[in-house]
């Protein structure tokens, strides 16, 4: 029966928190789609788990006599005893840390006492071991985590056109970064979303109706705002969408990375590990994660970190196998992608080669300085540049089918990002809200025709109503968009869904409304996000000494070098061209004030720059990524300079690194 005692003990000191803590958080499962062995393996496995190795460590000591075996099982739920009450009067009382380890201590001694000299209260523990398949039940049955795997009872609507449809959601990408400065799609870096935009009709005029990516892909899915800001995005809470007004009218092939929303037995939902990938993964999270709730003061149970970023670490398979499975036909066919580009980490250039990720310039989820965004952008628009790629290799598969013509063609975006100088790169207030709000909005109806731009107010709710319009489909469920093929909006009053963490509060509905005609304004009048002249440095040459990137070092020099001395944290690597990675981000530390100007060239060509940050933002204060086209193969020479002159003449003194 000890066993069933240490049972009680690990089931409220580990078992409740860490399943509670994961049940809140179904996009964890939902990233490694997991199946319902897999949640339910988790569940027993964190219960059982732990008081097996305990009962497993006391039974050792069986060897050694009674006495010190029943030492050692007291041992054991007295540290059980001690862990539960420090972390509960942690959370319960603002005590000074000694006090609730005393006080810890004093229950974790008092249950040994209990033990040792009052049988019947074992018995206690006996009953309090009921608690582990409750726990256990909740979890799998209660707990938003058992949305994941309800299902739609909704029924497919008549569908009068039989056409292809080809629907791609892109992440992160505000209709900012696409503009080329006079109201158009900048060709040059995005020559396939300018293409698309020539057959098609592009509503310049989009918002969003969502601030994250769990509410902003079921709202273009389902034509509905979502009910409140943190909907778990799976088929139960949105069992009207695009996948059941088709229904098994068309075949389905569907690429859901972060969301859930065609149900299972439409679509079957990607699994890109085994169980036990998933289930050590997941235990891996969970031992990771007890210790961030035992030092928590707080009796949130959200909030908690599991697992990393959200946005998966397959986002280029993901892409090839969705693009493999774009089939030749021209009868009713869907092919939907969410694709996870050019969503952060930016990690990836145009050519798919992989470099260093990281987040250097964030403070507090904003920009640092305007040179920490201005590079943070140049990164962004590198993984946009591989996103119009992915959208040309669709669009080239389409036409080597021969269904490109009769397609309804769908490109938009869940939400934008914002790099100015001081903005909060995603929270939305109102100095960044033009970045976040507008996403592209591209439809190419059936047949071709001249492109045109359409600045009605769009939102993202529109989607699925219009192309339910270019189907013949009625749409049997009441939605909150229209059709963009009908009569416009009386108004430019436009909503999006807000989460607590926004800075724009909700003034109905968790949504927040605003006028979209003075943003609108504000957007076409912008500079292109890249700089005049070759179209391999535009992205490189952006800000006061954008114009330095390119230039020869020798046509530079100073003649003396600078006082101050620099040390790499990421310097030079050798670069294979073939190995996939190329080393194009730096990462140094330079003794010198904030605010300094420093230039970091490679093989005696400027390929990047940056005022120095504060130090406390990060271990460096500078970091830049460059050109590809600067590195050789082999070893590469990179050199820091520090820039002076008047503004019209740029001296380059070397930096020392040695």
């Amino acid at each position: 029966m000890y066993f069933v005692e240490i049972l009680a003990l690990c089931s409220f000191t580990f078992g409740r928190p860490i399943l509670q803590i994961f049940g809140n958080d179904p996009q964890t499962f939902l990233a490694q789609g997991a199946t319902r062995a897999t949640v339910l393996l988790f569940a027993l496995g964190v219960v059982l788990l732990p008081p097996l190795a305990l009962w497993s460590a006391a039974a050792a000591t069986r060897f050694l006599g009674a006495t010190p075996r029943r030492l050692a099982q007291a041992a054991v739920l007295g540290g059980l005893t001690t862990l539960f009450t420090r972390a509960e009067l942690a959370r319960a009382f603002a005590l000074h840390r000694s006090a609730i380890w005393g006080f810890a201590l004093v229950a974790g001694a008092t249950l040994v006492v209990l033990f040792w000299f009052a049988p019947p209260f074992r018995s206690f523990l006996h009953f309090a071991a009921v608690s582990a398949p409750v726990f256990v039940a909740l979890f799998v049955v209660a707990s938003p985590v058992a949305r994941i795997f309800g299902t739609s009872s909704a029924r497919a609507a008549e569908v009068r056109t039989g056409r292809p449809v080809v629907w791609l959601v892109f992440d992160e990408l505000p209709t900012a970064s696409l503009l080329d400065g006079h109201g158009g799609i900048d060709a040059g870096l995005f020559p396939n979303f300018a293409a698309l935009a020539r057959d098609a009709t592009w509503f310049r005029n989009n918002t969003t109706v969502g601030t994250i990516t769990q509410n902003a892909v079921p709202a273009i899915m389902t034509g509905r705002y979502a009910t409140a800001p943190y909907t778990v995005p799976v088929s139960s809470n949105y069992p009207e969408s695009i996948f059941t007004l088709l229904g098994d009218r068309f075949p389905m092939h569907v690429s859901e990375r972060v969301t859930h929303v065609c149900p299972t037995s439409l679509c079957s939902p990607a699994q890109d590990s085994s169980l036990g990938t998933q289930l050590r993964s997941l235990f891996g999270d969970a031992r990771s994660i007890w210790p961030e709730y035992a030092r928590r003061t707080s009796n949130a149970l959200k909030g908690f970190s599991i697992g990393g970023d959200p946005v998966d670490t397959r986002r280029i398979p993901a892409f090839h196998e969705f693009l493999d499975g774009v089939a030749a036909t021209r009868g009713p066919r869907l092919d939907f992608a969410h694709i996870l580009l050019p969503h952060q980490p930016w990690e990836f250039l145009p050519d798919e080669k992989v470099y260093e990720s990281g987040n250097d310039g964030m403070l507090y989820y904003g920009w640092s300085s305007a040179d920490a965004g201005r590079i943070a952008r140049q990164r962004h628009l590198l993984q946009l540049e591989l996103a119009d790629r992915y959208l040309g290799e669709i669009l080239e598969r389409l036409r080597s089918n021969g269904t490109y013509d009769d397609a309804v063609v769908v490109v938009t975006a869940d939400h934008g990002a914002a790099f100015g100088d001081g903005q909060l790169n995603r929270a939305v207030d109102k100095n960044n809200l033009i970045d976040i709000a507008f996403t592209p909005l591209i439809v190419k109806a059936p047949g071709l025709a001249a492109g045109r731009i359409d600045d009605r107010n769009a939102q993202t709710i529109d989607v699925l109503p219009t192309v339910a319009e270019l189907l013949g489909v009625k749409i049997p469920w009441k939605v909150d968009g229209i059709s963009l093929l009908g009569p416009p909006r009386p108004d430019d009053r436009k909503a999006m869904v807000v989460t607590p963490a926004e800075h724009l509060k909700p003034d109905d509905r968790h949504r927040h409304h605003f006028r979209g005609d003075p943003l609108f304004r504000q957007l076409l009048s912008r500079p292109a996000a890249t700089a005049p002249g070759p179209a391999g440095l535009r992205i490189f040459r952006t800000g006061e000494f954008g114009l330095l990137v390119g230039e020869p070092t020798s046509e530079l020099a100073a003649p003396e070098p600078s006082r101050f001395h620099g040390r790499f944290l990421l310097g030079p690597r050798p670069f294979h061209p073939r190995s996939g990675h190329a080393p194009v981000y730096f990462r140094a530390v330079v003794d010198a004030p904030k605010g300094t100007t420093v230039a970091l060239a490679v093989n005696g060509r400027i390929g990047a720059w940056m005022r120095l940050g504060p130090a406390f933002i990060s271990d460096a204060n500078f970091w830049g990524v460059v050109p590809e086209s600067f590195l050789r193969a082999g070893d590469n020479d990179v050199r820091l300079y520090e820039v002076t002159g008047d503004g019209t003449r740029f001296l380059l003194r070397p930096i020392s690194t040695g």
